[in-house]
């Protein structure tokens, strides 16, 4: 079935036709992280996140409503995870604000609940209680992989739909359920892009043959740092560069010089990292420390692509490279609804966005609402229903992503197949700069090869 490939990966075509929308994205990059107003959304058909301008000037009236429409939604909003966690509920929250203004789904206010779960075993207690007590028929969230394995198995036990924007273990949607729906890419994806960054961008650069190049990977051990470890050796293997070494550690570890030290002896050229914001900044500040250079450093989302890494570390987080979900600096023709989405963002919290999870998630709410549009309730039949039927072309949401799930039957039955990620790199006044691949990039890539610490300023 064509399906089942999709489901896989998008293919070069349907890449390269996202690719073009987003070649003009370097000239528009510092226009959308200055500009107060919004740009009007050229893409053709619904734009799903559409914000209202008297939203945006604070002008719009109250909305009247026929009833409300209650959604759960579990983020982890504390803990180790808590700030990327919190952003992506904020992209949530933005989502449920834009819909409601707009006179909510078939005129029924949309009520979201949230909940912290910092770990799996709060995840699975609030699944329980909003499902039993507050008698749920849909959940949204979740970020993060582990805590999205625990309450989707809450949530298929009740056939309750979960409606995932975040998390990003390929093996979350390998266990055949029937009631799960994930928006966002897989960590298949970021390895795939890593390795591919390495071998095609980053070998030539240094004028080393790939097949030469010393590379080592490594992650924390929860579901999402193991999977993409998982997959990162296999593309590495299959790219002709086996990794020197690949070490797991705790996301709560506040220690990692010995594995500094290890690293400092193999001498790779490039290490691929896998890390959450504490130990994304533990790492580097360590490395510093112990005096442990790298020609370059790939993270694959999360914590290097946060922008409290560059907060640690200024000027010494030029060059960090991070394989993730799409970020801002995307022509607004590609991503119909981005730069509202952004002054909106700015509006009610009062900084800069944090990551991409905001917008990952607002993008993949709103294509949410659309569901329950066509469901005409939150029953989970009806919603699953209305799911599978959904069809939603490349570079007609925010973040640029389309909506398509695999079907029934696929091997990722309930993932996005219209879905892709890029490679950004930190770059001067704190610019996140995509650079890869050639297609989508808004930039080129800079100090490869990075410089020694003692030659840094």
């Amino acid at each position: 079935m064509r399906e089942r490939n999709i489901a896989k990966r998008l293919t070069r075509r349907e890449f390269m036709q996202a690719g073009a929308a987003l070649a003009g994205a370097a000239a528009t990059a510092p226009m959308l992280l200055r500009q107060g107003s919004a740009q009007a959304a050229t893409a053709g058909g619904p734009l799903v996140g559409a914000i209202p301008e008297a939203l945006l000037k604070g002008t719009l009236p109250a909305p009247k409503f026929s009833g409300e429409i209650r959604i759960g939604s579990i983020f982890p909003r504390s803990g180790v995870v808590g700030y990327l966690g919190e952003e992506s509920w904020r992209g949530a929250e933005l989502a449920a604000k834009v819909i409601n203004a707009k006179g909510g789904i078939n005129g029924k206010e949309v009520k979201l609940s949230v909940s912290d779960a910092p770990d799996a075993s709060a995840g699975v207690s609030e699944a329980e209680r909003l499902i039993s007590r507050e008698k749920m028929g849909l959940i949204t969230g979740t970020h993060m992989s582990v805590l999205c394995y625990a309450v989707s198995e809450v949530t298929e036990r009740n056939r309750v739909v979960l409606w995932e924007e975040g998390a990003m273990a390929d093996n979350l949607t390998q266990r055949g359920y029937k009631y799960m729906f994930r928006f966002c890419s897989r960590t298949s994806d970021s390895s795939l892009q890593a390795v591919q960054l390495i071998k095609d961008g980053l070998a030539p650069i240094l004028k080393i043959p790939a097949n030469q190049l010393k590379v080592a990977m490594m992650h924390e051990d929860s579901q999402y740092g193991s999977e993409i470890g998982k997959y990162a050796e296999k593309y590495a293997k299959e790219a002709g560069m086996p990794l020197l070494s690949r070490d797991a550690y705790s996301m709560k570890i506040v220690d990692l010089s010995s594995l500094v030290l290890k690293l400092k002896r193999l001498n790779p050229d490039v290490l691929i990292a896998t890390s959450f914001p504490p130990d994304a900044i533990l790492f580097w500040k360590q490395a510093r420390e112990l005096d442990f250079s790298l020609k370059a450093l790939v993270g694959t989302g999360a914590g290097h692509g946060a922008r409290d890494f560059y907060k640690a570390f200024g000027s010494a987080a030029h060059g960090v490279f991070s394989c993730d979900f799409p970020q801002y600096d995307q022509n607004p023709k590609a991503a119909p609804g981005i730069t509202e989405f952004i002054q909106l963002y700015r509006q009610t919290y009062n900084e800069e966005m944090r990551g991409p999870q905001s917008l990952a998630s607002y993008s993949g709410i709103s294509a949410l609402w659309d569901v329950l549009a066509r469901a005409g309730s939150t029953e989970p039949e009806a919603v699953r229903k209305a799911a599978m039927e959904t069809d939603i072309p490349l570079g007609q949401t925010p973040i640029g992503w389309g909506v398509k799930f695999a079907p029934p039957g696929d091997p990722n039955q309930g993932t996005n197949t219209r879905v892709y990620n890029t490679v950004m790199q930190w770059q001067e006044g704190g610019k996140w700069v995509t650079v890869w691949p050639p297609q989508v990039a808004a930039g080129e890539i800079k100090y490869i090869p990075l410089a020694k610490w003692s030659e840094r300023r």
